[in-house]
């Protein structure tokens, strides 16, 4: 039985590793950060691919680095904010984040009482002064991630 050879490391990797670790520790310090977020600011920033791996499996291992946390805290966030389901969706995956993966999403996160609510919220502050105000509230509803259903649905709840 022959034994692997255990992959030859740069010599600089130790010096590479303290400094990705305080690049590390900084970026999640500023806020929170996915996992993806964080190997793509290493590699920006012009770690080796080995360092970044190995720094994001250390960070994701510490529990520094959380995904399903990032996702529960930014979604919170935003609808706190009065996104709709669609445009947090939206960013979770710019930030490397598939909310399908996550068991009981999107039930947990997104009622479709709550996502009235929020809406109905949301355009109870929106004052226009378009020819079209249906129109103008509608688009506002849709350009903050509310669905068609949703925003028809609290139109036509509201006098406008």
């Amino acid at each position: 039985m022959q034994s692997q050879a255990e992959p030859k490391l740069p010599a600089d990797f130790e010096s590479q590793l303290k400094e990705a670790r305080k690049r590390t520790e900084r970026l999640i310090n500023t806020r929170d950060r996915s996992s993806a977020e964080l190997k793509d600011r290493l590699t920006r920033i012009g770690f080796t691919d080995e360092v970044v791996q190995h720094e994001v499996a250390a960070a994701v291992d510490a529990g520094l680095v959380d995904d399903q946390r990032f996702a529960r805290l930014f979604i919170q966030g935003k609808t706190n904010r009065g996104w709709g389901q669609a445009r947090i969706v939206s960013e979770l995956r710019r930030f490397g984040i598939d909310l399908r993966l996550y068991e009981g999403y999107p039930e947990c996160f997104f009622t479709p009482e709550d996502q009235f609510n929020r809406a109905l919220e949301c355009i109870s502050k929106f004052h226009t002064s378009s020819k079209d105000p249906w129109s103008a509230h509608y688009r506002r509803l849709i350009s903050r991630g509310y669905s068609r259903e949703i925003a028809i649905k609290v139109l036509k709840t509201l006098t406008i």
